[in-house]
């Protein structure tokens, strides 16, 4: 005698289905999230991140007793510049050639030549402004900040 094989019962199949439904719901969910909703989030960190780099480097190189050595100011940027997530910190003069660099090799080299997405207007504007400008760069995958630095 051959048993024949009875659909599962409704309430089984109905389970199943919601439960798929809603196992596709959360996935979704977490890939609009990643998409959409993440980057902003994740440049927002980045974008404060750098904001207090500078701020940090900023009142350390502006104090006289900074300056008063060159080796100073150049270990600052170097511990500073070595810090995760940061390509390279420099520091320029008026004619925007690099005075000082965490990468040793840029310097007095104009920063447009060796710092990879740098933007002269942005560094200018910052400098004529008297203010910090952030901007992501052209390529779209570095945060480019601009500060100018008073001496007290």
């Amino acid at each position: 005698m051959k048993k024949q094989h009875s659909p599962p019962p409704l309430r089984f199949t109905l389970i199943l289905v919601v439960s798929i439904l809603i196992i596709a719901h959360l996935i979704l969910e977490k890939g609009v999230e990643l998409a959409f909703e993440q980057p902003p989030r994740v440049e927002k960190q980045q974008i404060e991140s750098a904001r207090q780099l500078i701020n940090m480097v900023q009142q350390t190189l502006s104090s006289d007793m900074a300056f008063a050595k060159l080796q100073n100011a150049e270990q600052v940027i170097g511990i500073q510049g070595a810090a995760p997530h940061v390509e390279t910190l420099a520091l320029l003069n008026h004619s925007g050639d690099v005075v000082l660099s965490s990468k040793h090799t840029h310097k007095m080299q104009p920063a447009h030549e060796v710092i990879m997405d740098f933007d002269a207007n942005a560094y200018r504007e910052s400098l004529a402004q008297q203010r910090i400008v952030i901007e992501k760069s052209a390529s779209g995958k570095s945060i480019n900040v601009y500060a100018p630095l008073s001496l007290s």
